[in-house]
């Protein structure tokens, strides 16, 4: 939501300012802040897992009860396809914004 939000004002900032050359690192700079943003959330969620996954030994462990069976996805789990996504919105958000100050150095075509 956070992304979308930052995402929606720079676009609406771009279209009523027009930027250009230097001026576009404005908006390569928050670009940049929620790919880099994103890929410490996929790093909290791994962090998670791991966590989630040792109170789960020791709970079960201590009441005696074993891990259901769940049929597994072919994703992985929750955690692994949240952080996956995690991963590509960083990656994607990243280029976009290199891309950015990349243009916004050689000006336009």
């Amino acid at each position: 939501a956070v992304d979308g939000a930052v995402l929606a004002l720079l676009a609406f900032v771009v279209e009523k300012v027009r930027p250009t050359g230097p001026g576009l690192l404005y908006v390569a700079g928050p670009v940049l802040v929620l790919a880099l943003l994103n890929h410490y959330h996929a790093r909290l969620i791994r962090r998670q897992q791991a966590g989630y996954a040792e109170i789960d030994k020791k709970l079960q462990a201590a009441i005696g009860a074993r891990s259901p069976s769940l049929p597994e996805s072919d994703l992985g789990g929750t955690h692994v396809i949240y952080r996956r996504i995690h991963n590509l919105i960083a990656i994607a958000l990243g280029v976009g914004g290199v891309l950015l100050m990349v243009h916004s150095f050689l000006g336009a075509p």
